[in-house]
């Protein structure tokens, strides 16, 4: 699966063919059926309903022009390349520890291109501070990250609670930590 993640561009293939590929292989290896009737049964429903809804909601902000909202308001800062790009490292962890970072990102992606180009600049790095900032800030809270709602849904079911406050006071300094620690590099 690995190497066909790494050939995907090559290939032209999207994230979710190596993924069915190898639980193709997966299940063909472990010789392990699926009760059809027991599936509904073992789905997190709550966590579904969650990513649904967010979906939703990330697709509400991008319409009401919010993310717009925010480039304009990151070029109109500072014209100064680090300083822009730590913007985005910094608005990008807050946000995302309070949206979910995946469709926070996706829903960025399309902004960068506007930056880069009215800073006359390569937009690679501004991708890469997208990026950073959005994966360190899904550490902030419980709904930072997809994998921390799944990890959490889990745990209820096993009888153990992660709350959001808990997860708050002890995400949020590893988070701001993490992105502090970025513009010293920058240097």
């Amino acid at each position: 699966m690995i190497i066909l993640f790494t050939l995907e561009d090559p290939l032209g293939n999207p994230p979710a063919i190596p993924a069915l590929i190898g639980v193709s292989i997966l299940m063909l290896l472990t010789g392990r059926r699926i009760n059809i009737e027991s599936v509904p049964r073992d789905i997190d429903w709550s966590t579904l309903a969650f990513f649904i809804a967010m979906f939703i909601v990330i697709k509400g902000v991008k319409d009401l022009g919010f993310v717009g909202f925010i480039a304009n308001g990151i070029c109109g800062i500072s014209k100064d390349f680090v300083t822009i790009m730590m913007l985005i490292v910094w608005v990008s962890a807050i946000l995302s520890a309070f949206i979910d970072n995946i469709p926070f990102v996706m829903t960025m992606i399309p902004v960068i291109p506007n930056i880069a180009s009215s800073l006359h600049v390569d937009p690679t790095p501004l991708y890469w501070a997208l990026s950073l900032g959005g994966c360190l800030g899904g550490n902030g809270t419980l709904v930072g990250a997809s994998a921390n709602i799944v990890v959490a849904g889990l745990a209820d079911k096993h009888g153990y609670h992660i709350a959001f406050k808990t997860l708050i006071k002890q995400g949020m300094p590893v988070m701001i930590l993490t992105v502090a620690l970025l513009r010293g590099l920058c240097r």
